[in-house]
């Protein structure tokens, strides 16, 4: 009874957790650009200057993430490849 106890512990202690779909990454980035068109599209929607502020930060925030999703791919097709993901021989001095 104990050991069946323990080993159920243990396994669950290491068990991988599942990966989120990727799709569902989509899902979240074509959400949140639908939320910004639906702004644009209604012609009698006046932002006020907080709007804009908000506006402003989502657009940073976009950008860097797409900063960060390149940099992710790049890794992932490297690995992909079986190539180191970061180039270490680019960082070293000469």
């Amino acid at each position: 009874m104990i050991v069946h106890w323990v080993r159920a512990v243990l396994r669950r202690a290491f068990t991988r957790k599942a990966r989120p779909p990727l799709a569902q990454a989509r899902r979240h980035v074509n959400a949140a650009i639908s939320i910004l068109r639906r702004h644009q599209s209604d012609a009698t929607y006046r932002p006020s200057a907080n709007d804009l502020a908000v506006l402003c930060e989502i657009e940073h925030d976009l950008f860097n993430l797409a900063a960060t999703a390149s940099r992710l791919v790049t890794r992932l097709e490297r690995r992909f490849r079986g190539e180191p993901e970061v180039n270490d021989t680019k960082w070293r001095a000469g």
